[in-house]
């Protein structure tokens, strides 16, 4: 024979009586009532042989006026009038909830909550009377009143409920309020709700919504969702993730998602870098009217990327953007006019273009615009337009307007000057990496204009440009080794870098080092006269003169002039061979002559003189 299961009682505290001491101890009248409406108190005494009782329970009625007495009589517990008052009807309707609810369910949280499950309107007003946090909702459509805050509306049932919001609201002004919902049919409300939310840029509470409907084939939210993965707003970014939603919503049309499409084709994020693709997309979304792609598609042909360079299309697309005010646009087609790409050069209609997209606060277009002023390029020249537009670009970080706006104070162009405030600009650029604010701003520390003279901190900029192969810091940097000023002294060095700036075509580093030569060429002449007029005896003045060349030749100049002649300078080459002069040494005369011969090859006059009295032919 089976065992017959005994199953428990469960009262409102949530135990689950199996004895009838369990049951004395957490007794709740309204509870025990749903059971002896329901028959179970009876079958549950029986089933524990309390015959007697089970009988007793048999013999009551709804309708007995002591019902509730009776039962805490037979049931040995004490009654108490207050609890004389449980609605038996309630109580059935309780019943009769559970056993619907039952047949749907196992969830020990909806059925222990079964007087927060709504079934109707009416009763949901009245649940909502209570405050709950919670009510669950089994039917087919509900009003939603946004007045009762902070409650979670929870779905349940094979077909998920409709509801309907207040008049004048959406899901977010709920939202606001604390009121959420789960297993809900949102309908448009859902749509309303992403819109909202992406708009007031909640991205992390959006997303879940936009992926669920751009899952469901919308594409708009598909191209939401391709951008949120790109930025990574509100999802941790995912390249490869953008470029799968982006494409869905690309193939169906979206012109903006085309664009953002062609853009990780061109950079290679998220897919491999293909600048046709990029063409491909930027051009379907251009044809669409979509600025950004005209500008981009401009872009491509203006460089030739993934097509054929045509400067002449560039413009082309670059002025339908700029028609549609695109600021990068209308700053990439005055370029062309500026320069003359692809168009007939027009300093009128550059200027033109850059002041549209300045007035939009593109910075890089301020910039020019300021550099029009500063050359009256299609403009009047206008020192203080260029500072004014070079101040706009450079506050927004353009480290060609800081650098031109540090030039306008350190030489008093368009502003007064004021080394301080030009120190301060250099330096917003330096930290840019631009190479000639490093440089200007290492002339301030040098000569101590506007910020304290600190050679270390001039030396240290000038290494970086050099660094960068920019020959003005070398012929900067080669003097402060020559003379020993924030660097340990090393003519040698010194004296290569000059060199090497001079060999580029320097104009300071040329003339250091004419002047160098010059001056040295000059001192030596004028001592050598003088000896030769102090002097009468040829020995003594073989001797003076061998002197004079050595101690010329211990010069820290002499370094540099020699460095230059090892560079090809024929001037140096000249006054080398004439250092370098002795009849009665033959190792140094061999060294002065071949010193002659290379100067007189680069045609110096007055070593082609010396070697013709010498008998020496150039050959």
């Amino acid at each position: 024979m089976a065992r017959k299961i005994r199953f428990p009682l469960r009262m409102k505290n949530g135990a689950e009586v199996r004895t009838l001491d369990e049951l004395k101890e957490n007794f709740d009248l309204e509870s025990v009532l749903g059971y002896f409406t329901d028959g179970k108190l009876q079958t549950w005494l029986a089933d524990r042989y309390y015959d007697e009782k089970a009988e007793a329970v048999a013999g009551l009625s709804l309708n007995m006026p002591d019902l509730n007495a009776r039962l805490c009589a037979i049931l040995e517990v004490e009654y108490r009038a207050a609890e004389g008052s449980t609605n038996i009807k309630e109580i059935q309707r309780r019943q009769e909830k559970l056993r619907i609810l039952s047949a749907l369910t196992d969830s020990r949280d909806i059925l222990d909550n079964i007087d927060n499950v709504a079934r109707t309107q009416n009763e949901l007003n009245r649940i909502l009377k209570n405050k709950p946090e919670k009510v669950y909702l089994y039917g087919e459509m509900f009003g939603i009143p946004l007045s009762s805050d902070n409650v979670c509306y929870i779905g349940i049932g094979s077909k998920m409920p409709s509801i309907a919001l207040e008049r004048n609201t959406g899901l977010n002004d709920y939202s606001n309020k604390g009121i959420s919902f789960k297993n809900i049919d949102l309908g448009d409300n859902l749509v309303k709700l992403a819109d909202q939310l992406y708009k007031d840029k909640k991205y992390k509470e959006a997303f879940p919504i936009l992926l669920k409907l751009a899952t469901n084939g919308d594409k708009n939210n598909q191209a939401r969702v391709g951008w949120m993965y790109e930025t990574g707003n509100g999802v941790d970014k995912d390249y490869s993730k953008a470029v799968e939603w982006y494409t869905k919503a690309a193939e169906q049309g979206v012109a903006w998602a085309q664009n953002n499409l062609g853009w990780l084709y061109r950079k290679g994020l998220g897919v491999s870098q293909d600048y046709v693709k990029a063409v491909e997309w930027y051009r379907k979304a251009a044809e669409q009217g979509n600025s950004d792609s005209q500008n981009r598609l401009g872009f491509m042909y203006d460089n030739g990327y993934g097509i054929e360079k045509d400067k002449t299309k560039a413009v082309e697309w670059y002025r339908k953007a700029a028609n549609q005010g695109h600021d990068t646009a209308q700053c990439n087609l005055a370029w062309m006019y500026e320069n003359g790409q692809g168009i007939i050069k027009d300093l009128v209609e550059a200027a033109k273009w850059y002041r549209k997209a300045a007035d939009q606060g593109n910075k890089t277009a301020q910039c020019n615009l300021g550099n029009c002023y500063a050359d009256g390029k299609g403009v009047n020249c206008n020192y203080t337009e260029a500072a004014k537009w070079y101040r706009k670009a450079a506050e927004q970080g353009n480290k060609n307007a800081q650098y031109n706006l540090g030039n306008c104070y350190a030489d008093g162009k368009g502003v007064n000057c004021n080394y301080t405030e030009a120190a301060k600009w250099y330096e917003k650029a330096s930290e840019q990496g631009h190479i000639d604010a490093k440089n200007r701003l290492a002339d301030l520390y040098y000569e101590g204009n506007g910020v304290s003279r600190d050679y270390n901190k001039a030396a240290k900029l000038y290494q970086i440009a050099a660094a960068s192969k920019n020959y003005y810091a070398m012929y900067k940097l080669g003097g402060m080794y020559i003379n020993g000023k924030g660097l340990a002294k090393d003519i040698e060095k010194g004296a290569s870098m000059i060199i090497e700036a001079a060999n580029h075509n320097n104009e300071n580093a040329i003339n250091y080092l004419g002047f160098s030569i010059l001056g040295f060429q000059m001192e030596f002449n004028e001592r050598l006269i003088g000896l030769i007029s102090q002097e009468s005896e040829v020995n003594a003045a073989k001797r003076n003169l061998k002197a004079l060349k050595n101690e010329f030749e211990s010069k820290d100049v002499f370094k540099l002039i020699k460095k230059a002649a090892e560079a090809g300078n024929d001037k140096a080459q000249f006054l080398v061979a004439t250092i370098y002069e002795d009849p009665e040494d033959k190792i140094r005369n061999a060294e002065s002559i071949k010193w002659l011969k290379l100067s007189a090859a680069q045609g110096c006059e007055e070593a082609k003189l010396g070697l013709e009295l010498k008998g020496i032919n150039l050959q």
